[in-house]
């Protein structure tokens, strides 16, 4: 007989003790070759296993064994039960019984059981965080509860518990979870709800369901054509075909309702797209990559006189630039102020501009963006105030200005601001507005970014205005009265952002009122959520403005456009809880203009590059289908907002 016993053998074999055995069980019998005997005296109910490669050839459970008519070979015996050590033991059955006599298992130390910090992220299913309410339930008693897109539970005591994950406007989750000592970190996802959105990515057609939409609701349809890296303005067709079905199934039909008025004009290009362009021309030649500056500094005396060439572009003649003669009036800490010897204009008028610049404009833009160019060693810029043949420009600033290089330059950081647009309160988001591009021009000199960013440009500008405490973005009319009529005005000649929608490309088009509008109110949004750092990073940046934006967010930037559009609708809806979807600065002072639908309508979509188009369909106590035929290679988000009827 040979018998092997691993580290887990409680016992030897007692030879001596076979003779016993034999007599105690089997009288006067005598064990033969392939039997096993055994003997457990703890526990009572230990079970016994017999195993030939991996396959259970004997078993029983009690406390005394024999197994008889064993093959000869080689065996695994084991022996256990639930909360007690194992015994084990590899055997050799061949010309000699085997016996095993009083197995003693010995009970496990049972190990203390650590606390769990459970961790959550709670989601909606477009991955943005969701200020929800979380709750640990023990027993259904709540021992745990916070709010938050990210919440923690820290050290909670081993068990099982319910967790329940809740948001008004979202369906709550509810989940069974057993703590047992291991951090535990999840990430929630509540579906549904009011807004969902989907990026349909080159298909033919996309359809939505939408059940049960009672009398009391309405649906808020966004399309846009999610082309966010084209400048073209190109616009794209769409056919969208509303279908709704009465409880008989029977599709009914109603004509559509276009709300929106016919305009009488857009903006056409203007003087800051040709300096834009400008600015465009200079950067892309190699030769000119760094701004030289004065050798010695340039300082003036109050009421000393200057010529300026000021470009045709304000004052058409002839010739390329015509010359104004303006006195200094007006001299702080980081401006020099110059007035037209032509115009009459208040002393009173020129202090209130400087001290605007020294105490608000220049600290403000400069912390935030970075500096302004110098090329006149004096650390100050100069504004020239005239008045301008083209009336419908505020000011602007030139490049040329910067350079020496070239004829009739003024060789100045200068700043040209309209006297016939007024000459209160008005002047300052014009200050502003063009001191952020002297910035920013001077940023991308610096980073040597050769690619269109006219869109960024134009957006911190006007971001510049509301930083600076000029504009309201939640207040109607223009800058005299602190409004951004840029996105609300409903005037046919002059309309606001949110009347033309469709027909903005936000991220590349030319420079109109309501083009300012949206692009001011989308960089808002990214300075909303992802702070001054981002804006930043894109203008230091050799990159184009929507690579920076991915690379800094980790997020597509189609999503965070489509999470823009939502916004636009939902920060009025009070239900809607969310930073991601609402202004955290301000509160709109409306919804943009929409289709209104109340049956089945069956038309043609044209939306430019990156326009929305926005459509409110009103419930009929049925279900209801939208079907979007979609052009071919095409990006296109679909947001819908589920709401109560206003």
């Amino acid at each position: 007989m040979k018998v092997r016993f691993n580290h887990r053998v409680l016992m030897i074999v007692s030879l001596v003790l076979i003779l016993g055995l034999l007599v105690g069980c089997r009288g006067e019998d005598e064990l033969e070759a392939g039997e096993i005997y055994l003997e457990v005296i703890n526990p009572e109910d230990a079970t016994v296993e017999l195993l030939q490669d991996g396959e259970v050839v004997e078993s029983e459970t009690g406390e005394l064994f024999h197994f008889t008519d064993l093959e000869a070979g080689e065996y695994l015996l084991q022996v256990s039960k639930e909360g007690y050590q194992s015994f084990e033991s590899d055997i050799i059955i061949a010309d000699e019984p085997i016996v095993f006599t009083e197995i003693n298992l010995k009970e496990k130390e049972v190990d203390e059981l650590k606390p769990t910090d459970l961790k959550l992220e709670i989601k909606d299913i477009n991955g943005n965080c969701i200020d929800a309410k979380a709750v640990l339930l023990e027993d259904e008693r709540v021992v745990r509860s916070e709010q938050g897109g990210q919440v923690e539970f820290l050290e909670v005591p081993p068990g099982e518990y319910i967790l329940n994950v809740s948001q008004d406007t979202y369906q709550p989750v509810e989940q069974e979870l057993e703590l047992t000592g291991e951090e535990v970190a999840k990430s929630v996802t509540l579906k549904g709800g009011k807004i969902e959105q989907e990026i349909v990515r080159s298909t033919d057609e996309q359809v939505i369901d939408i059940k049960g939409l009672k009398s009391d609701e309405e649906v808020i349809v966004a399309v846009s054509p999610l082309d966010v890296e084209s400048t073209t303005g190109k616009k794209h067709d769409f056919t969208l075909d509303l279908v709704y079905y009465n409880y008989f199934g029977e599709r009914e039909r109603v004509e559509i309702n276009d709300s929106r008025p016919d305009f009488i004009s857009q903006s056409e290009e203007g003087v800051e797209d040709q300096i834009r362009a400008k600015e465009m021309e200079l950067i892309e030649d190699n030769d000119y990559q760094q701004l030289e500056q004065r050798t010695t500094t340039k300082e003036y005396s109050f009421y000393e006189t200057e010529d300026f060439y000021v470009p045709n572009l304000i004052n058409p003649t002839d010739k390329e630039k015509s010359i104004v003669t303006a006195k200094m009036v007006g001299a702080g800490e980081h401006i020099y102020v110059f007035v037209d010897k032509r115009a009459d204009l208040e002393l009173n008028t020129v202090d209130r501009l400087v001290e605007e610049f020294d105490t608000n404009i220049y600290p403000t833009l400069t912390e935030k963006f970075g500096q302004p160019s110098d090329v006149d060693n004096n650390e100050k810029i100069m504004v020239l105030l005239t008045k301008f043949n083209n009336p419908n420009t505020s000011g602007f600033f030139y490049p040329d200005d910067l350079r020496r290089d070239v004829e009739e330059t003024n060789f100045n950081d200068l700043v040209y601001l309209n006297l016939e647009k007024g000459t209160g309160r008005n002047l300052y988001p014009t200050l502003a507005h063009q001191f952020q591009h002297l910035i920013f021009y001077n940023q991308k000199l610096a980073a040597n970014r050769q690619v269109d960013d006219i869109w960024i440009n134009e957006g911190l500008a006007k971001l510049a205005e509301k930083l600076t405490g000029y504009i309201d973005s939640g207040q109607e009319g223009w800058s005299w009265d602190g409004g951004n009529d840029w996105v609300y005005s409903q005037s046919t000649a002059h309309p606001g952002y949110f009347m033309l929608t469709d027909e903005i490309a936000v991220i590349g088009d030319q420079l109109s009122i309501p083009y300012l509008g949206g692009v001011g109110l989308f960089t808002t949004y990214l300075y909303e959520q992802y702070g001054i750092e981002l804006l930043t990073a894109i203008m230091t940046a050799q990159e184009s403005p929507q690579q920076v934006i991915v690379q800094e967010t980790g997020l597509e930037l189609e999503q965070i456009f489509l999470n823009w559009l939502t916004t636009n609708v939902t920060d009025q809806v009070v239900r809607v809880d969310s930073s991601v979807y609402n202004y955290q600065s301000f509160d709109l002072v409306r919804k943009p203009e929409m289709l209104e639908v109340d049956d089945d309508y069956t038309g043609q979509l044209s939306i430019k590059e990156n326009g929305v188009q926005y459509l409110r369909l009103y419930g009929q106590n049925s279900d209801l289908q939208l079907l979007l035929t979609v052009p071919e290679g095409l990006d296109v988000g679909v947001v819908t907002i589920r709401k109560e009827r206003n």
